[in-house]
Formats: C-alpha cells, sequence, structure tokens
C-alpha cells in the first residue's frame, strides 16, 4: 500500500534543490538511515556608513511570501482540503492561514465527497490524488456530479498530463504540482474564487 514515504523524500528532495542545498543518506542495515542537507547562506556585513544611492536591497524570500499571503483575503470563503498525509495539511494549512479563509480537512476521497454533499458553504476544494478509500480522480468525477461549478484544485508530486486518459482529467479545473509554494497556491485560489476582480 502507499504510505507517501516516497513522496515525502521527493518533496523534502525537491525543496533542498529550490533552495539551492544537497540531500544525502547514510543507511546502515538493520538500523534505519539518517538524513542529512544543507543549505547555502551568504553572511552580510552592513556597514554603519552607507550612501543611500549604494545601498543594497536583501530580499528575504519567506517575509516576501508572508506578505503575499496577508494580501490575500479569502475571510468570506471556505476551502475543502482533501489530504491523508497530516503533514501536508498542516502545511497547506499554514500557507493559508495569513488568509482568514475557513479550512475544512477530509482525509480521504470519500470524505471529501461527504462534505461537499452536505456542506453547501464550501467555495473550493484542494484534491490530493492517492488517498486511501477513495483516490482523488474518482473523488473529483463525484464532486462535479453533485455540484459541477465547485473549482477542484489537483494537488499532486507528477504532472496529471502523463499517461493519463484524458477523462481522468476532466473534473479538475487545474493542478498544483507539489512541493507547493505559496505565491502559486494564492495565485489559483484567487483565480477559481475571483478574488480580486
Amino acid at each position: 500500500p502507499f504510505d507517501g514515504v516516497a513522496l515525502r523524500l521527493t518533496i523534502s528532495k525537491s525543496l533542498v534543490k529550490l533552495l539551492g542545498g544537497e540531500i544525502w543518506a547514510d543507511s546502515k542495515i538493520g538500523k534505519g538511515s539518517v538524513f542529512y542537507f544543507t543549505f547555502p547562506f551568504n553572511v552580510i556585513e552592513q556597514s554603519k556608513e552607507v550612501e543611500p544611492d549604494k545601498a543594497e536591497i536583501i530580499i528575504d524570500p519567506v517575509v516576501t511570501q508572508k506578505s503575499k499571503s496577508e494580501k490575500s483575503d479569502f475571510s468570506q470563503f471556505t476551502i475543502l482540503i482533501a489530504e491523508d498525509v497530516e503533514s501536508n495539511f498542516i502545511y497547506l494549512q499554514e500557507l493559508l492561514r495569513p488568509t482568514h479563509a475557513t479550512l475544512i480537512w477530509a482525509q480521504n476521497g470519500a470524505e471529501a465527497v461527504k462534505e461537499v454533499e452536505t456542506n453547501a458553504k464550501i467555495d473550493l476544494v484542494l484534491m490530493d490524488i492517492l488517498m486511501p478509500e477513495m483516490d482523488g480522480y474518482e473523488a473529483s468525477k463525484r464532486i462535479k456530479e453533485l455540484r459541477n461549478n465547485l473549482p477542484v484544485i489537483a494537488q499532486t508530486a507528477y504532472s496529471l498530463e502523463s499517461g493519463r486518459n484524458k477523462n481522468d482529467l476532466i473534473s479538475f479545473d487545474d493542478y498544483l504540482i507539489k512541493p507547493i509554494w505559496s505565491p502559486q497556491l494564492l495565485s489559483s485560489i484567487s483565480k477559481y474564487l475571483k478574488v480580486g476582480s
């Protein structure tokens, strides 16, 4: 059965690579594995006397992402997150916390379908693909049968076009490839919720 370990390792490798670092493992049979990673950094020495026209502007990517989140106000919307891995849900929850959206967590596809069936306030669904009981493809198909105009955005580690029948993709309005970053997430949600239009 799929336990998500390979996916988590893939996501970790992608995150480290995006930050310009390296990741490796030291494994011993019967004892387990230890994972190591490095991140590059620059030590910046700020002079006490800096000419205004030669001042260096330093952008902190974390602060930048946070400021973008704070500009997105989803307080009037309810978002259903279908995700079986708790750490992945917590990650999305943190990305969306500054937007003040109401979040609902469904831990598998069957729960997601039930939530949509019983809660008319849901405005958008973030749908994981690989889940127990009912996968994201089937869950999205059933959700569209219940509410055809409800936006469903898939979240996956792979491009949905590769190796899939077009009929499998018709129930998704869009998809985000993991690891999901705040700007892409907020941009996609804003588009389907018509925020700022």
